[in-house]
């Protein structure tokens, strides 16, 4: 699918017309995440609070084609999709959980309990075809393509069990390829846009969330044909 994609891309390109309209485009807004699976590092049955929602951004340019309905283009951007964070009692080896019946959470009652802190920072680029067509005053877009992620977790492992209180500070960073797709809608420089972030979490997502969805109101300013 990446090849095909990058096929497009460069058929586009190719194709360019005489007549072609170039943008610099940024928006901010908020990102919110899923919440991770269950079972790592934070399990449900056990005392936990996430932070799913963060201030989010983008900034980048596009290439579009002029003088029809209905016009082809590219997008690039740096994209910030903030950070999430989550502060979860977990047993530390997950294989005993359910297993491993002296550990109850209550009481901390058995040597396997761990308070478990992390802060994920999720961010990237994005590249990919966009099609838009006027409606009325507005313009109507819809927008898909690979998204290249970079995903930064900083972790604290505190064993709070009466045998072990160590603690422990992990830093882990992952690069990732995955998709996105997007909607907008924008009037004259005014935008607002949508977009899906598929599973975050490709990279070692043992800490991360899974998807991301954005709300972006931006603006999209023309400087040359």
């Amino acid at each position: 699918m990446l090849k095909l994609m990058i096929a497009l891309l460069a058929l586009l390109l190719t194709s360019c017309p005489a007549r072609a309209e170039f943008r610099l485009e940024a928006g901010a807004g908020i990102a919110q995440h899923d919440k991770r699976k269950d079972g790592l590092w934070y399990q449900s049955e056990y005392p936990n609070e996430h932070h799913l929602r963060d201030a989010a951004f983008q900034i980048g340019a596009s290439w579009f084609t002029t003088g029809a309905q209905t016009r082809y283009g590219i997008r690039a951007a740096y994209v910030h999709l903030g950070r999430v964070s989550s502060n979860a009692l977990a047993i530390v080896d997950e294989y005993d959980r359910g297993l491993n019946t002296p550990c109850v959470a209550a009481t901390l009652h058995g040597d396997c309990f761990a308070q478990f802190q992390q802060v994920t920072d999720n961010r990237g680029w994005s590249l990919g075809p966009v099609v838009e067509r006027n409606a009325g005053p507005f313009v109507l877009s819809a927008e898909i393509g690979p998204y290249f992620g970079r995903q930064t977790v900083v972790a604290h492992v505190e064993h709070i069990t009466a045998s072990d209180r160590s603690d422990t500070n992990l830093t882990n960073q992952w690069t990732f390829t995955n998709w996105f797709a997007g909607a907008g809608v924008r009037y004259q420089y005014l935008t607002i846009n949508a977009r899906w972030y598929q599973n975050l979490a490709a990279g070692g997502g043992w800490l991360g969330p899974r998807h991301a969805f954005t709300v972006l109101v931006g603006l999209s300013i023309p400087f040359g044909e």
